[in-house]
Parts: C-alpha cells; structure tokens; sequence
C-alpha cells in the first residue's frame, strides 16, 4: 500500500503508510532504519515533527502519541477524547497539541497527562 503521511523530523524522515505502518528514514544515506506496524487501531490521522527528534501522532483510535523518531520508541500516550481526530498542530513552543475531533477543538499540554481546554 502506498504512503499516506510524511514529517521531517531533525535528520530523518517519517512515513506513515495506508496499512498503519510507520517507517523512519535516514536523510544522510536514505535507507529506511526502523519500521513498526499498528502504532494506532486503525487509521493514522495525523502526525506532526516535535523538537528534540520526536514527532506525536493521532488516530482514529483517540489517541495522541508522541515518538523517537530515531527508533520510533512511543514517549507519551494521551487518550481521553469521545471522537476521532481528524487533525492536529503542534503550537510554536511545542508546550501544546491542538486536535480536531467532529465540531470541538481540545488543547492538550504535552509535559502533562491532561486536556487543557475544549473550544
């Protein structure tokens, strides 16, 4: 299946493909170092470059995940949204996800476990 989501992410870029596979790519020597397989249940929806070699994902399962982009090691885990996302920012600090789910918009600190607030 093809590829249906791409992030640069420091020296590496990340790749999401239709079947939930997320591979990390070398940039210096473009070979593919490090794939996993069902990251999310079911679709991926959205992912976003963090500093520091991360970058965070969300799915149709709820969920909010922040990687190593390196060896695509999960860091964090947030859950606790009633609707899918559909999309997500990163604000410029990188202290705050915004995600899109149906008509809300929730605000999520990413150095704690807790929604922030919902529009």
């Amino acid at each position: 299946k093809g590829v249906k989501r791409l992030s640069s992410v420091s020296n590496r870029l990340i790749s999401i493909d239709e079947d939930g596979e997320i591979r990390s790519w070398s940039l210096s020597n473009y070979t593919c170092e490090k794939t996993i397989s069902d990251i999310h249940k079911g679709e991926i929806t959205a992912i976003s470059p963090l500093a520091n070699q991360y970058c965070i994902t969300t799915g149709s399962d709820k969920v909010i995940k922040i990687w190593n982009a390196a060896d695509l090691g999960l860091v964090r885990m947030y859950e606790g949204s009633e609707s899918t996302f559909e999309s997500l920012v990163v604000n410029g600090a990188e202290t705050k996800c915004f995600t899109s789910a149906g008509t809300s918009i929730k605000a999520w600190k990413l150095c704690s476990d807790n929604l922030t607030f919902s529009l």
